[in-house]
C-alpha cells in the first residue's frame, strides 16, 4: 500500500444527510449536505437506498476488521523480533495464518483476504450478498481466534491491548 495515499479516498457513504464541520482556532462552521445515489443506479431500480446502506454498513465492519488484523500483524511482528524457542515457533504459526508469504503465487492469508473483501464491498453500488456476509463472519472468527492465540502467548488480556 502506498502510505502517502492511505485513507485519502475514504469509505463509500450511504444516501442520506451528513454534516461537515471546519474548525480553525475558535472559529467553527458546520454545514449540512445530502449524499444521493448515483442517478444511473437509481434510474435502473436494481439497487435501493436500503441496499446501499446495508452494503456500506458491512464495508465499514470489514474496514474495522482489517484495521484490527493489521494491528495484530504489527504486534506479532514486534513479538517475533524478541522471541526465541517455543514462543517463537508458536508466533510463527500465527504469522503463517495472518500474513501472506512473500513468495510469488502464495496463498493470500487472513490480512489479505479481509482487505480483498473490504475492497469488493467498497467499490460498487449493490446489495451485499449472502456470500459476502458469510465470508465476513468467517474471516472475523478466524482473526479473533488468531488474536486470542497471540494474546495468550504474550500473556495479554483485552485491557492490555
Amino acid at each position: 500500500a502506498n502510505a502517502s495515499r492511505s485513507g485519502r479516498r475514504g469509505p463509500m457513504a450511504a444516501p442520506g444527510t451528513y454534516q461537515a464541520r471546519l474548525k480553525v482556532g475558535e472559529w467553527t462552521k458546520t454545514v449540512s449536505f445530502e449524499a444521493h445515489m448515483d442517478p444511473r443506479i437509481a434510474k435502473e431500480g436494481y439497487v435501493s437506498p436500503e441496499d446501499i446502506t446495508g452494503q456500506v454498513s458491512l464495508a465499514l465492519k470489514a474496514r474495522d476488521t482489517l484495521s484490527r488484523a493489521r494491528l495484530a500483524a504489527a504486534r506479532l511482528e514486534e513479538a517475533l523480533e524478541n522471541a526465541s524457542g517455543g514462543q517463537k515457533a508458536a508466533l510463527e504459526e500465527i504469522d503463517h495464518e495472518l500474513i501472506t508469504s512473500p513468495r510469488r503465487y502464495s496463498q493470500p492469508m487472513l490480512v489479505d483476504q479481509i482487505a480483498y473483501l473490504y475492497q469488493n464491498l467498497d467499490h460498487a453500488d449493490q446489495r451485499a450478498g449472502r456470500d459476502a456476509i458469510e465470508r465476513y463472519e468467517s474471516l472475523t472468527a478466524q482473526l479473533e481466534e488468531q488474536i486470542g492465540k497471540l494474546d495468550e502467548i504474550l500473556g495479554l488480556t483485552e485491557e492490555d491491548r
